[in-house]
């Protein structure tokens, strides 16, 4: 099998959504099984992502899709994104989708952010010299066993420290392999039970790089 791993490029977003779909546990937003509405909840997920991320590299084999990682750094503000992605057609198309219905409309309320409880200092000071968020990382089940995952972090993780960064961040929760960083170098900081499904448990996680 030769995986190759790369920098990102438009075409890749719909193969992205496609993974999303396809290995992510949307059962924190909806019990619905709709197709229409979990492909409207990835695709704006991936969008927003792909809009604001300034490092995005994938994995492919044979031209198919089986890893990405999104990332956004905040060492050098003037730092460009990955690419220049218009998300709003994408998002526009998405929310009127789910707007057509009574559940997708329930999704909406749901993914609408509300205001968090006043952060703890403990939780201030362990999120404090975070200088970049992963904001979506993503193996293919179909490709376990081919490190696929701790490539892409490596990788990511290189990038940081040439940039000059020492320290990220990330958000994972108890239906994803959370295990992967609780064994992996990195400190959970804080943990959040979901307001609309009691057994999700969301994760912040931080890491900090060896110089």
């Amino acid at each position: 099998m030769n995986i190759v791993y790369r920098a990102a490029s438009i075409t890749d977003f719909t193969c992205t959504v496609d993974l999303f779909l396809a290995n992510m546990d949307l059962s924190v937003f909806t019990d619905s099984t709709d197709e229409n509405i979990l492909r409207a909840i990835a695709t704006l997920f991936i969008a927003k992502d792909f809009q604001h991320a300034n490092y995005i590299c994938v994995a492919s084999n044979d031209k198919q899709l089986c890893g990405v990682l999104l990332a956004t750094v905040d060492v050098d503000t003037s730092q460009a994104p990955a690419f220049i992605f218009d998300a709003t057609e994408w998002i526009e198309q998405s929310t009127a989708r789910l707007q057509q219905s009574a559940e997708g409309r329930l999704v909406l309320k749901r993914m609408t952010p509300k205001d968090k409880p006043q952060s703890t200092v403990i939780e201030r000071t362990m999120l404090a010299g975070c200088d970049a968020d992963l904001l979506f990382f993503c193996s293919d089940a179909n490709y376990r066993r081919q490190k696929i995952g701790s490539t892409l972090i490596q990788r990511f993780e290189t990038h940081l420290a040439l940039m000059g960064a020492t320290k990220y961040k990330l958000e994972s929760d108890n239906r994803c392999s959370y295990q992967y960083y609780d064994n992996n170098g990195f400190q959970r900081v804080t943990e959040e039970i979901s307001h609309f499904n009691p057994s999700v448990e969301h994760y912040t996680y931080t890491k900090s790089l060896t110089i």
